[in-house]
């Protein structure tokens, strides 16, 4: 039985061999556009996907799990006492200098977020941020706050928060809040407020971090704008450190979207390339389905002998989508077509088969 760190070399040399198969050495930019960086960074977000990351980080808190135990465990030792006069203080009035004190209000904002009282918890967070003026937020309380405003579930709480975040003039103070807004109004299909916040981005995109670039193309494909897409997406080839900060799904998503947008826009060449590199890695789902692509393309060519053994292979899968179960019929197809070009060499008829 191999070892997972030997399952991951296999799975990085098969990308290289891939990358070395459609890439000529030497050449200054791959036919079709794709230049040697964006290449070589696909290449890197392959290997990223092949040997992902083993710890998670959990929306909408942003922290690892371990990390979340170890922040919560010394609150949890005083959160009992904090019950006993959490009522009394919450009451008293808020001149005293005590409780109007920026560290005194984010001990209890975090509190009250720890027994799980958000609307509390955003009360003293107001009060925090009228003490530390006019500093304002700054990028790890920006997150807290928003994380805290969408774990309340209250929808006006949220806007408040995506209204402080946009309302900055630098993003990059604020940008793990930026990505977990677009997270939260991408999985809310808020067409509205996700466009506020796009606007609010797009004028700053090229100053601010990849992780940034890569939500705004994210939301970019899911509004069918591809054009856009695009060359953000081949922006983030060139930057592939990213994808070693990034979550397992997260990263299949990327090593997909880049050559199926290429596709819908017809740059076919440049599809292909990268469906090539993505099909090397055949016993994942991102490959299987890069190989159907290749199938595609080459029953498009009439290569059917080619496209049969591919779709026969989708055919297979142990649990297949939909792409899968129609590819059953296409190696059926593809076999047909092979036997009757093969049939039309005997008569020198087989070129009608050409594109």
């Amino acid at each position: 039985m191999r070892t997972r760190q030997e399952n991951g070399l296999l799975t990085t040399v098969w990308i290289w061999i891939a990358f070395l198969a459609v890439f000529q050495v030497g050449s200054a930019r791959a036919a079709g556009g794709l230049s040697r960086s964006e290449l070589v960074g696909y290449a890197q977000w392959l290997q990223a996907m092949a040997e992902p990351s083993e710890t998670p980080r959990l929306y909408p808190v942003g922290l690892t799990e371990q990390e979340i135990v170890d922040a919560s465990f010394a609150r949890r030792l005083t959160a009992a006492r904090a019950l006993i006069d959490f009522e009394g203080t919450t009451s008293r009035a808020w001149d005293i200098v005590d409780f109007k004190s920026e560290t005194q209000s984010l001990n209890h904002a975090r509190v009250s977020r720890e027994i799980l009282d958000f609307e509390g918890a955003l009360q003293w967070y107001r009060t925090a941020l009228k003490a530390r003026a006019p500093q304002g937020l700054d990028g790890p309380l920006a997150h807290e706050i928003f994380s805290t405003a969408i774990m309340s579930g209250d929808s006006l709480q949220v806007l408040e928060q995506l209204l402080n975040v946009v309302g900055g003039t630098d993003l990059n103070e604020r940008a793990d809040a930026v990505v977990l807004a677009y997270r939260h109004y991408l999985h809310e299909r808020d067409a509205t407020n996700l466009d506020l916040l796009m606007e609010k981005v797009a004028s700053q995109l090229d100053r601010l971090p990849s992780e940034i670039v890569y939500w705004h193309a994210f939301a970019l494909v899911h509004l069918d704008r591809r054009l856009e897409a695009v060359p953000l997406l081949r922006k983030l080839a060139r930057e592939a450190s990213l994808a070693g900060d990034l979550s397992a799904a997260q990263v299949t998503w990327y090593v997909q979207a880049l050559p199926d947008n290429l596709l819908l826009l017809d740059r076919r060449r440049d599809a292909l390339r990268l469906y090539q590199m993505l099909g090397s890695s055949a016993d994942s789902a991102p490959g299987r389905w890069a190989r159907y692509q290749i199938a595609n393309a080459y029953l498009l060519d009439g290569q059917y002998a080619a496209a049969q053994p591919l779709y026969a292979e989708a055919c297979d899968a142990a649990e297949p989508a939909q792409w899968q179960i129609r590819s059953c019929s296409l190696a059926e197809t593809a076999a047909a077509l092979a036997e009757i070009r093969k049939e039309g060499e005997r008569h020198g008829t087989d070129d009608i088969h050409n594109p």
